[in-house]
């Protein structure tokens, strides 16, 4: 079963004071798809599983890989800009790992995100 595991890291003023961020969640995401989905990407099970999995993180707003570099195995993404609490003035950062996901469907999700 292939699963996106987020992670969300808010920043607090009492937090930016000590230079730390506070881990305040943690869920997962379980990315499946069905024969239509598979269809409709060529025949495809893996690009139906990666267009699956970014349209998934791409719910949390603008993504980017985890390393400016190459694609590697492993590798993560975060968002690009946080979501502010104006009341407060938290901010909220999420990183999206990936598990069980296959190095084709890595690679494919990478090419659509970077």
């Amino acid at each position: 079963m292939r699963t996106i595991k987020v992670y969300e890291e808010t920043v607090t003023e009492e937090s930016l004071q000590q230079a730390e961020s506070i881990c305040t969640d943690e869920i997962e995401i379980t990315v499946t798809v069905d024969d239509l989905d598979i269809e409709d990407h060529d025949g495809s099970e893996s690009k139906a599983i990666a267009y699956a999995a970014v349209k998934a993180i791409r719910e949390y707003g603008s993504v980017e890989p985890s390393c400016s570099g190459n694609w590697y195995c492993g590798i993560w993404y975060t968002t690009i800009d946080p979501d502010r609490n104006y009341s407060n003035g938290d901010e909220s950062r999420y990183s999206f790992h990936f598990d069980d996901f296959t190095e084709e469907e890595q690679r494919i999700i990478h090419e659509l995100i970077a």
